[in-house]
């Protein structure tokens, strides 16, 4: 065992552990892990590598678990994990292969690792989280926004992008409404796909389309098939019908529309 005695003001053990106070600072420095322990199944370690962890225990079969963890030598953060393999790392098991769970102020998700709440209540409000590619500036970003308040509230997700310049407000893309629907370009999809757009079409230029669909396959042969639409019947996920483009030409101009059906 290891006694503690006070020495230069400073109270020090016989190994190199030392607990003192320097200019309105408290000070411990230690050459072995060190617990902060409110009780018997929790407790604040910092490891003697400069680790620090919040860890619990069972009482019953004293089993450890970590589930923070700050490693010193990567300067990342797990929870769930003392491995983390990127700046923030979030582990766990779901438990099952069952839908998610909705999160409300009485019931929680296992599936869920990561929960971002907005509390402002109000409808129309965005909060998400951005992405960057340069220091301090985003490009966009994801959001959720409340678009009603009663029953159990309801909300659409979006995708948003920053218009080109340093500041200022940054501009829907894509929206992902609880109905289903998505919607590019527009904030309102009448459909399960409303695709809406303001650039002039130009065949000459390639530009403008609204939808376009394209193929790399390589070949010329008059009646090679490229990207085609198709179309199911009522019932099932068969397909019926499609309408598709074909090359009536080695020229790759040479190009016309084709309809299939069964």
């Amino acid at each position: 065992n290891q006694q503690w005695m006070i020495m230069d003001s400073m109270l020090k053990n016989n190994g190199n552990s030392e607990f003192y106070k320097r200019d309105f600072t408290t000070y411990i420095d230690a050459d072995e892990d060190f617990l902060i322990r409110p009780n018997n199944n929790s407790a604040f370690k910092v490891g003697a590598s400069g680790d620090i962890s919040f860890i619990s225990s069972s009482a019953g079969d004293g089993a450890v678990t970590t589930y923070f963890h700050g490693d010193a030598s990567t300067r990342r953060i797990g929870i769930g994990t003392t491995g983390p393999e990127a700046k923030l790392t979030i582990k766990s098991d779901p438990g099952d292969t069952n839908q998610p769970t909705r999160i409300t102020n009485s019931s929680t998700d296992a599936h869920t690792g990561l929960f971002l709440n907005g509390t402002g209540n109000a409808t129309s409000e965005k909060y998400g989280m951005q992405f960057g590619g340069y220091d301090e500036y985003s490009i966009g970003g994801i959001f959720g926004v409340l678009d009603s308040t009663g029953g159990s509230t309801s909300g659409d997700i979006t995708i948003d992008f920053a218009n080109g310049t340093s500041a200022g407000a940054l501009i829907e893309k894509v929206r992902f409404t609880h109905e289903g629907n998505v919607g590019i370009g527009v904030s309102t999809p009448g459909a399960r796909l409303h695709v809406d757009s303001d650039t002039a079409f130009s065949l000459t230029a390639g530009s403008g389309d609204t939808l376009l669909l394209t193929n790399d396959k390589t070949t010329s042969a008059v009646g090679a098939i490229g990207p085609t639409i198709g179309f199911g019947n009522m019932n099932d996920d068969e397909r019926t019908a499609a309408i598709g483009t074909i090359r009536t030409g080695a020229d790759h101009d040479n190009m016309g529309l084709a309809f299939f059906t069964h």
